[in-house]
């Protein structure tokens, strides 16, 4: 459970003795202090700083020659090759690919026509990954090369929010503001009272007597 800070404590204790000073410290603590209590003390400075890879869109790299035009997709747990023929735009179906790149060299399977995968053991380190492409398909035989950008996974995906709004911590939080602000108001009250009384004080006898 969150506790008061002995900053607070301390306050609310003085403002019986030194109402006025308890006050003030009061405000200027809590100005202070608000902005982490938000957040159960948290640094969240550096989330709005890193760049965040845009939603649904997958890392790819793209090339052609003269015969091919190759398109490859960075999914989840593989790399899928796109082949069309560049003449027609017509998917290069029956087709040897080799795939170097991404720590590995391997042939890619044809899972529809045109359509090549190559399984990955891992996820590719974020970086600029450089492959080579081997194509053999009848008369065609192609070597392209591209370059694929896997991009930093923002720290803010990884941050878990489920417990972001902190209900304990808010709800200690929202009585320390109250009894610190019932504190602060009734120490300027106890001021003000004090003030009133001694303006209404009648003046002593022996200072009318005279002498």
């Amino acid at each position: 459970m969150t506790k008061m800070p002995d900053t607070l404590i301390s306050l609310v204790c003085d403002g019986v003795r030194r109402p006025a000073i308890a006050a003030l410290l009061a405000l200027t603590c809590l100005g202070a202090m608000s902005p982490a209590w938000a957040h159960g003390g948290e640094d969240h400075g550096d989330e709005a700083a890193t760049p965040a890879a845009l939603p649904g869109v997958l890392p790819r790299a793209a090339t052609h020659t003269d015969e091919v035009e190759l398109v490859a997709v960075l999914e989840p747990g593989r790399l899928r090759v796109y082949l069309d023929q560049a003449a027609t735009n017509a998917p290069l179906a029956g087709a040897r690919v080799e795939v170097e790149g991404l720590g590995a060299t391997a042939v890619a399977a044809e899972s529809e026509p045109g359509v090549y995968d190559l399984k990955l053991a891992q996820a590719p380190k974020p970086g600029h990954h450089p492959l080579t492409v081997s194509v053999q398909a009848g008369d065609t035989e192609d070597l392209l090369t591209a370059e694929l950008d896997v991009p930093e996974v923002p720290a803010a995906a990884d941050h878990d929010h489920s417990d972001h709004d902190h209900p304990e911590a808010a709800s200690a939080w929202t009585t320390a503001l109250w009894v610190l602000a019932g504190a602060v108001f009734g120490a300027l009250a106890a001021t003000a009272l004090r003030a009133l009384n001694r303006r209404r004080q009648p003046a002593s006898p022996n200072a009318n007597t005279g002498s």
